[in-house]
């Protein structure tokens, strides 16, 4: 291991890993929708146009999946950092 990752407390390593999974999947949402959505497209002419219609629909709803989860996985890592944050300062207040 190298000096930085010993140097992290595991208050940030949790932020941390609450952020980046939420903006991986926050990211992981559109970039689903667009493959899903040429996949669909280019079987058009095979599918049925009922079966392209719910696989267009459930496109849709996986990919909002993805990104509403996403950004609640940010929130909480973003709401924890904040919290973090308040209570060392109000323990720095205390103490001076």
């Amino acid at each position: 291991m190298n000096k930085k990752s010993e140097k992290v407390s595991p208050k940030e390593k949790q932020e941390n890993l609450l952020l980046f999974c939420g903006g991986a999947f926050m990211t992981a949402g559109p970039v689903f929708w667009f493959l899903m959505n040429s996949a669909v497209s280019a079987r058009v002419l095979t599918l049925s146009r009922d079966m392209a219609s719910l696989m267009d629909i459930v496109n849709v709803i996986v990919a909002l999946l993805f990104s509403v989860s996403g950004a609640a996985l940010a929130l909480a890592g973003w709401g924890i950092s904040a919290w973090h944050a308040w209570r060392e300062l109000k323990s720095d207040e205390a103490g001076a």
